[in-house]
């Protein structure tokens, strides 16, 4: 294991991994995504896979309390209690 040196310096809250990607939280409420993005699962408005994290803009203005992936998909909560969910979608 090693840090992941795109992070130093970013407070991250929660992480969640899955299959091929990985989505962190920060105490800021902002989600950070990497790794296969094959369906869209990275939040980044194209299928382009990703080796360093990068903020999803997309959530931009909204607070991300927590995150959860799936194979192919993200889902994000807000502190709201709003649930936005990304990537594959073949079962609902």
């Amino acid at each position: 294991p090693r840090p992941i040196i795109a992070l130093y310096g970013v407070d991250i809250f929660q992480i969640a991994a899955g299959r091929y990607h990985v989505a962190a939280v920060t105490r800021e409420g902002k989600v950070y995504t990497w790794g296969s993005n094959l369906y869209g699962q990275l939040g980044h408005n194209d299928l382009e896979q990703r080796f360093i994290p990068q903020v999803v803009k997309a959530l931009e203005g909204i607070n991300i309390s927590s995150v959860s992936v799936g194979t192919y998909h993200s889902l994000a909560l807000s502190d709201l209690g709003e649930v936005y969910a990304w990537g594959a979608n073949g079962h609902g």
